[in-house]
């Protein structure tokens, strides 16, 4: 029994002088069966987590803590008020609706250049079972599609032809709608999948910027920094007010003591 090349082979008997051997190649569809329901699974989970977000209930009495209301509590009733201060934040957002529905697209949408009956994941078996989008694996429909057709699901899940959405693609060409919509059928489910992850999240990160941000150049980012320094430049115009009516007051300290001086000669 040897490997190569991923293809193992069985040796049964040894060949007589002569005569021809016949070897028999064909997939491990248990293995193929199994990935695919790692795929399902992981999609569920992954819209589940989604979709809790976009119906997470918000808590509208529960505003951020100050400085001066986080010292009078403990750390347990900090963490815990945060905790509904920060839910439903991206309650019905609509950037994580348009990820969740990129998300469906790609994988309702038949794949055409897969040549075969089985160009779509509903054709293999794979369909939605609830209205959150959850989708299920028909095991026989699978298998009976692999052994119609072995290499359609290779085909369905990483098929890029020439196109421009491919994962890791350093393709700048600009291309007009109609080639973005031919190119996006062409493409297989797991890139198209791919894609939708990395233009919704490069929307995200520009938006609310990343922990992993050392210089923060995002919207949100560049509306707190805004905030500090409209802060300071209030707090340095108060300083500089308060030094006026400290001088004022002394001014009229002065002026005080000279006429209670002038009040007391007179009346001596």
């Amino acid at each position: 029994k040897i490997t190569v090349a991923g293809v193992t082979y069985n040796f049964n008997n040894v060949s007589e002088a002569g005569k021809t051997t016949t070897v028999n190649v064909s997939q491990d569809t248990d293995k193929i069966v199994d990935n695919v329901k790692k795929f399902v699974d992981m999609y569920n989970t992954l819209l589940d987590s989604l979709n809790d977000k976009l119906s997470e209930e918000k808590y509208s009495d529960y505003k951020p803590l100050t400085k001066e209301q986080e010292a009078e509590m403990t750390e347990e009733q900090i963490k815990k008020w945060n905790e509904k201060a920060k839910s439903g934040l991206l309650y019905n957002n609509s950037q994580v609706r348009t990820l969740v529905s990129d998300m469906r697209e790609a994988l309702y949408t038949p794949v055409d250049a897969v040549d075969s009956k089985y160009n779509s994941l509903s054709a293999i078996g794979i369909t939605t079972t609830t209205t959150k989008g959850h989708v299920t694996l028909d095991e026989d429909k699978l298998r009976k599609a692999l052994t119609e057709d072995p290499d359609c699901v290779y085909q369905l899940f990483a098929s890029d032809q020439d196109s421009s959405y491919i994962a890791g693609s350093t393709n700048t060409n600009k291309l007009t709608a109609y080639e973005k919509k031919e190119d996006y059928k062409n493409t297989g489910v797991a890139n198209r999948l791919y894609n939708a992850m990395t233009d919704n999240m490069s929307i995200f990160e520009n938006y609310a910027g990343t922990s992993k941000a050392t210089d923060d150049q995002s919207y949100l980012g560049k509306l707190i920094s805004n905030m500090h320094t409209r802060m300071t430049s209030f707090q340095t115009l108060m300083k500089s007010y308060e030094n006026k009516l400290y001088d004022k007051y002394d001014a009229m300290e002065v002026a005080l003591s000279k006429l209670g001086a002038q009040l007391s000669y007179i009346t001596g």
